[in-house]
């Protein structure tokens, strides 16, 4: 899995690419334990370069998700494809998390400007 990171007025965009699984699901979380120390709490992350997702990898984002509400910051993901989205609605996280068809929008709805 690969994880970089852009910025965007006051929005951090996490985009990765791969596997999110039971292997890889902690380096998200460290990576974006990384933007936290950093105070950056106006998150998206998009997945439009994702291809698998795993309930591991689930967990990941609702606890990403409730650090950044404990911090009274914005998230977002956006650009799920295929089996991804599948697994989001499945599993309802996509009632839980906002959810974007892509960036643009989800810059929209999580920028504070």
């Amino acid at each position: 899995m690969e994880i970089h990171f852009s910025k965007k007025d006051d929005v951090t965009i996490v985009n990765v690419k791969g596997r999110i699984d039971i292997v890889t699901s902690n380096q998200l979380s460290l990576r974006c334990g990384e933007l936290f120390g950093k105070g950056e709490y106006n998150v998206i992350i998009n997945l439009a370069d994702v291809d698998y997702i795993s309930s591991s990898g689930l967990r990941q984002f609702l606890m990403i998700g409730k650090e950044i509400d404990s911090a009274n910051g914005k998230f977002g993901i956006c650009s799920l494809n295929g089996m991804v989205k599948e697994v989001f609605t499945m599993s309802g996280v996509d009632s839980l998390i906002n959810v974007y068809p892509d960036e643009a929008e989800a810059l929209q709805a999580v920028s504070c400007n």
